[in-house]
């Protein structure tokens, strides 16, 4: 994939090498980057955008150089993509609302972070000295936003193929484990409705049968004082997030 270029013929690439001339990166930096690159799995490419990605804006403004905000900015869109696409396709019964939540789970700042942590991020950032004083590499949203500079850096010098597997790898573990805790229907069906502007579902019994040692409950799910779907169960709980289950199938039938 070519790297973009503005109306004036200059690459992001040209670009930053021309605003910080010989200061950009030398020698030292370049293999240095090169070999990060080689320890995540990435091909070789030309390193500056990853210079770039790792610089942080308190070095920038000390040096004189540009920092990697515009790359975050780019990466924020390329991980929420890779991401979304990826549980859209791993989950096809997972509603819209579900898939957000899974998505913001995983593209959390907390997460992010400590995607960088364990891949060693820290080491290679380019920091103020006050901020490398203050544990600056170890700082969560320092992190997250350089994974997100990286990403951006990957996008522009590899393109999305790239990306996107890349991606996908590293987040194969919270991708498989997205679903856990997906399972409080009451709790969705709740935000839902509040959202809507329908206030809380009501919950009532509607009848039990079976001895004492082999219950069996159905409730009723009530949205704005109407029977909007029943569920099933072995114990009142259980029955009611199947309720809630039911009326968020017809809310997702209807929208």
């Amino acid at each position: 994939m070519a790297v973009p270029v503005d109306e004036a013929g200059i690459s992001e690439t040209n670009v930053y090498k021309e605003r910080n001339g010989a200061k950009s990166m030398d020698e030292t930096r370049r293999t240095t980057i090169n070999d990060f690159l080689a320890q995540l799995g990435l091909p070789p490419g030309d390193p500056s955008n990853f210079h770039r990605a790792l610089t942080h804006s308190s070095y920038a403004y000390e040096a004189g150089t540009a920092d990697n905000e515009r790359l975050e900015f780019l990466g924020d869109a390329v991980v929420g993509l890779a991401i979304g696409a990826a549980l859209f396709q791993m989950y096809p019964n997972v509603n819209e609302g579900a898939l957000a939540k899974m998505r913001a789970s995983i593209i959390s700042a907390t997460s992010l972070g400590a995607q960088a942590a364990r891949l060693g991020f820290g080491q290679y950032l380019l920091l103020g000295k006050s901020e490398a004083q203050s544990g600056g590499r170890e700082r969560q949203s320092i992190l997250a936003d350089a994974f997100e500079a990286f990403v951006g850096a990957v996008y522009l010098t590899y393109g999305w193929d790239t990306a996107h597997h890349w991606l996908i790898d590293q987040f194969q573990t919270a991708l498989q484990e997205a679903s856990k805790g997906q399972g409080d229907f009451k709790t969705e069906l709740q935000e839902i409705l509040q959202s809507r502007g329908k206030g809380v579902p009501e919950y009532r019994l509607l009848r039990q049968t079976g001895p004492d040692h082999d219950r069996q409950f159905t409730v009723g799910a009530y949205v704005t004082g109407s029977l909007s779907g029943t569920g099933m169960g072995k114990s009142k709980k259980k029955a009611g997030q199947e309720a809630a289950k039911a009326v968020l199938g017809k809310l997702g039938e209807d929208s």
